[in-house]
């Protein structure tokens, strides 16, 4: 989402779409959906943000409203995108959750 530029949501799909082929995420029919779920997660702790938006594919008059929901990265996500010198933090959550690192105080 950070190499989308600032400001920028993208849904799922799209986000999946920019994998390579050679992933198992890209070539896996179900990974938006499997997405979408991690995506909300995040966005419940604010780590996103999250936007509905009307889809207007279904023009039948008793369609159910359809949306689809757009991504973005939240003020907070600029400490675990990497910066213009390569730096996140991370790397440091990996290191907090390894169980020997808060054993050894």
């Amino acid at each position: 989402m950070s190499m989308a530029g600032p400001g920028a949501h993208l849904s799922p799909s799209q986000i999946v779409s920019r994998f390579s082929a050679a992933n198992t995420l890209a070539s896996n029919p179900g990974a938006p959906e499997m997405l979408d779920r991690m995506l909300r997660l995040l966005a419940s702790h604010s780590i996103l943000t999250c936007s509905l938006v009307n889809d207007d594919r279904d023009q039948s008059p008793d369609r159910a409203l359809v949306g689809s929901r757009l991504y973005g990265l939240a003020p907070v996500a600029k400490y675990f995108v990497a910066n213009q010198d390569g730096v996140s933090l991370a790397p440091f959550l990996y290191l907090a959750k390894e169980k020997a690192f808060p054993s050894g105080w």
